[in-house]
């Protein structure tokens, strides 16, 4: 059994491969849900927050601007990246400014 810190880990792993994601959007955008202070997904294994941050050097927005919820090719990108992970977990969008991983 996987716990939720080895899945954030694979998801942020998944980001950099498939879309070049940065560790710090990695870490900015892709969060434990221990550490999901709006309670968006408090069952989640991880929560993948869509808005654009840009508060740090290093945020080149690749993981929100891949998996938005308007992007033509955001929800086939959410596929690519549970595929990557290959664990059988999943990707559902919550709302426009935020993603939760279900197994």
């Amino acid at each position: 059994m996987t716990t939720r810190t080895e899945t954030v880990a694979a998801y942020r792993k998944a980001a950099a491969k498939l879309f070049g994601a940065s560790e710090v959007e990695q870490k900015c955008y892709i969060r434990h849900p221990d550490d999901d202070t709006g309670g968006w997904a408090p069952d989640a294994l991880v929560v993948i927050y869509l808005e654009p941050d840009g508060r740090q050097e290093g945020d080149n927005f690749e993981i929100p601007t891949a998996l938005d919820y308007w992007n033509p090719q955001g929800f086939e990108n959410c596929a690519r990246l549970s595929a990557e992970v290959g664990d059988g977990s999943y990707i559902e969008h919550i709302n426009a400014a935020v993603a939760a991983v279900y197994a």
